[in-house]
Parts: C-alpha cells; sequence; structure tokens
C-alpha cells in the first residue's frame, strides 16, 4: 500500500482531528517543546509514536519564548491546548529597529499585508506572542497524556 493509495479518513478524539492510521512508527527523541510538538503532529497525520528522553519527565526549564505565527496556526487542530494558550499568554509585538528607533518593518506584519497571499496565520495580528516555557511544556503535555491518545510509550529514559 502506498501512501497515496491511504484512504484520508479520520476520527475525532479529544477534539482533535486524527488521520487514519498509516502504520508508520515515529520515534521522537526529547521531550522538549519541539520534540512534544513534533510528537502531537505525527501522532495526527495517523502515526504510532514513541517518545524517547534521557530525563523521567519533561523538565520544564527557563524563562519564555517567542511564538511566530506559522507554529501558533497549528494549534488550531488542537482546540483545548488553543484555549489554555488564548488564556495563559500574552501578545507582545516584535519590531526590529534602526539605532534611531526607526522600524524596518512595515505596521502591516507579512501575512496580514493588502493584497498579499493567503496564509494558515492571516488571523494572527503580531509577531510575537509570549509564553512561559513551563506553562508551554505543561499543556503540551497535558494534551499528550490525555488518556484519549495512545503513544506506545510515554517516556523511555535513555
Amino acid at each position: 500500500m502506498t501512501l497515496s493509495s491511504q484512504s484520508h479518513s479520520a476520527e475525532f478524539i479529544d477534539g482533535i482531528r486524527r488521520y487514519s492510521r498509516t502504520g508508520i512508527k515515529v520515534i521522537v527523541s526529547g521531550a522538549g517543546v519541539g520534540g512534544l510538538f513534533a510528537a502531537l503532529e505525527c501522532w495526527r497525520k495517523g502515526n504510532d509514536v514513541e517518545i524517547l528522553e534521557q530525563n523521567d519527565a519533561p523538565t520544564p526549564l527557563g524563562d519564555f519564548f517567542a511564538i511566530g505565527p506559522s507554529a501558533l496556526s497549528t494549534l488550531h487542530y488542537y482546540p483545548k491546548m488553543l484555549a489554555e494558550y488564548n488564556s495563559t499568554s500574552w501578545n507582545s509585538p516584535l519590531w526590529w529597529c534602526d539605532p534611531s528607533g526607526k522600524k524596518l518593518v512595515s505596521e502591516f506584519v507579512e501575512w496580514n499585508r493588502p493584497g498579499g497571499a493567503p496564509h494558515a496565520a492571516k488571523d494572527v495580528p503580531v509577531v510575537g506572542f509570549m509564553k512561559l516555557r513551563p506553562q508551554i511544556i505543561q499543556m503540551i503535555v497535558d494534551q499528550i497524556t490525555r488518556k484519549l491518545i495512545e503513544f506506545s510509550s510515554y517516556f523511555k529514559p535513555l
């Protein structure tokens, strides 16, 4: 069976549209923000996922980081995470300026410029959204560990 011959049927689990199983097993190395979100996306696309992490659990160390519009637009696939994200993050526009303070970018962000091509982040108003790292790690872990999502194993210390 080839990928193109597969049905694109899906089921809804915890409000998430999960594509039919592909028979592919994905191993994700590392349970940081990127690894956890990659695991969720692979699962959503119908793959079986195993996360390998050297610690017994995610370590939400760090302060905060900004999430760009393309990554943020992906949250619409995860309604509970999107609601949690919206209730715990703050809108923090980031602008690049020259030494005199003159903005080097347009007031219209790239994906919202008049006449621009449609973009997945068309409803995202600003450049950066600040989120505390421990909160976003916990938000993703909560989504992964809801009993409706079945991973072959969660954390397997190396």
